[in-house]
């Protein structure tokens, strides 16, 4: 039985889903559920950051393939989701011991952020625009099948690619946004 209040979505159906002039979330339900969360999560900023860092990972990737860069996004939605609900601290207030839970976590998903069957992020409605879609409560961040009522462990090959994510996060952070990573020691990034 979980104890976790349910992971928010963050990608829109065609990326991201920030607001390019401001990095915010362009949906309003995601946007809510973003300022309703505890002020010290600095979840706005948090998501700012990931939006800020993205672009950047677009341009720098230069006609990369959509997945590779599909997988970043997704990975920053985990680790944002993680840092809210899980840490309940904000991504800037991080430590080593932080990233390794965050990783252990990935390797072990608590269930209720688990999933067999994929789920889009949000309700379409072909009559609103993105920006008004309500949150799907059924998605969930993890893909994974089970076995004998147990969560399947990750694809050989995915926690390097989360740790490698993540570390490029943190030292995008370090060395280019003005928000200041207090806990985490500069060589780990």
């Amino acid at each position: 039985m979980s104890i976790l209040h349910q992971p928010v979505p963050m990608l829109a159906p065609i990326g991201w889903g920030a607001c390019i002039n401001s990095g915010l979330p362009t949906n309003a339900h995601l946007r809510a559920k973003l300022e309703s969360l505890d002020n010290s999560c600095k979840a706005l900023k948090c998501y700012h950051a990931a939006s800020m860092f993205l672009l950047h990972k677009m341009v720098s990737f230069d006609g990369a393939s959509e997945r590779h860069f599909r997988k970043y996004s997704v990975s920053l939605e985990r680790i944002l989701n993680w840092s809210f609900i899980v840490a309940k601290k904000s991504v800037f207030d991080w430590d080593q011991e932080d990233i390794q839970r965050y990783l252990d976590f990935v390797e072990v998903p608590d269930s209720s952020w688990v999933c067999s069957t994929s789920f889009s992020r949000f309700v379409s409605n072909k009559n609103e625009p993105y920006e008004k879609w309500p949150i799907n409560e059924r998605w969930r961040p993890f893909k994974r099948k089970y076995s004998d009522g147990a969560v399947m462990p990750p694809y050989w090959g995915e926690l390097d690619k989360e740790r490698t994510i993540i570390l490029d996060f943190f030292l995008y952070l370090f060395q280019r946004a003005a928000y200041p990573l207090a806990y985490l020691d500069a060589n780990i990034v």
